[in-house]
């Protein structure tokens, strides 16, 4: 169970560590700039906003346009990207300046439609999204 914030905080606790930083960092970097290139809509940007959701409603709220959205929404999403883009290979704040309503009346569970990279033996659920790699927990 975990929370879109869960997710990003649990990155930056990752990146705080000598063990992960650089190497962590430079994949979060280089999957932002190809999010950011690519754009909301891509499957780059679903691929990059995977790493941060737990289940299909919370990466629908991170990849799909809706009509009339509120500042906040548009501000989080482009900081998630910007975030890493400026500071993964040094700083740990991958949460901000996102605001907390990014999960409000979202489902922390997971419905197994987002799984990391399947190790060894490992089996991944028929039409799950598969994250680029896996934010290690620390």
């Amino acid at each position: 169970m975990s929370t879109i914030l869960d997710r990003l905080n649990q990155t930056g606790a990752a990146m705080n560590t000598a063990e992960f930083n650089n190497q962590l960092g430079f994949k979060l970097k280089r999957a932002a700039i190809e999010a950011m290139m690519a754009g909301i809509g891509s499957k780059e940007w679903n691929s990059y906003m995977s790493l941060f959701a737990n289940n299909t409603e919370q990466l629908n709220r991170l990849t799909v346009r809706g009509e009339n959205e509120d500042l906040w929404l548009l501000e989080s999403r482009a900081y998630m990207v910007a975030n890493s883009i400026c500071g993964a290979d040094s700083t740990t704040q991958t949460s901000l300046r996102v605001d907390l309503l990014i999960d409000e009346s979202l489902n922390a569970n997971s419905d197994y439609s987002i799984v990391d990279p399947p190790e060894q033996g490992e089996v991944v659920p028929p039409g799950a999204i598969v994250r680029p790699f896996r934010i290690p927990s620390v």
